[in-house]
């Protein structure tokens, strides 16, 4: 009976300690914004025409303790992005996404890179690194404007 009280305490002292550690940093709204993405690329084996939406999703995070400067927490989802091959006909897919924690700016150029395969052939992947120049409205962390760039690696 007393070590189930034990527990009990134990317990209860976790999940105080568990609601202290979240609250150390305040997080606004998830915002998203879809950005045309449109290319081509010469590949090793062919040139590639990739089509599809890209979508950033941005997050002011805000240092409820120790009060360091706010950071903009952006993740870029290529999911939405295929390939087809212009020889072959083969689909190309591109992976993601990548997470990226900035200091909060009212601009930013940012910069990932991205592996993209024919099919479901990882071991062959080739990488192209995306660039997005952004404008973000510094209160809420929403993109006001991005333009896209493109550039094989």
């Amino acid at each position: 009976m007393t070590s189930n009280r034990f527990c009990n305490r134990c317990a209860a002292v976790l999940l105080a300690v568990l609601a202290g550690v979240v609250s150390l940093a305040s997080r606004a709204d998830v915002l998203s914004t879809l950005v045309p993405f449109v290319t081509t690329l010469k590949g090793s084996t062919e040139t590639v025409s990739f089509t599809g939406m890209a979508r950033l999703d941005t997050q002011v995070i805000l240092d409820n303790v120790l009060g360091n400067a706010p950071v903009m927490e952006i993740v870029v989802d290529m999911s939405g992005v295929t390939g087809v091959g212009a020889a072959s006909g083969s689909s190309y897919s591109i992976s993601g996404p990548a997470i990226i924690h900035r200091p909060l700016s009212a601009t930013d150029l940012i910069r990932v890179t991205f592996p993209f395969y024919r099919g479901s052939d990882l071991f062959g992947a080739e990488t192209v690194e995306a660039t997005f120049n952004c404008k973000f409205d510094t209160a809420t962390g929403a993109v006001t404007a991005v333009k896209l760039t493109t550039l094989k690696m």
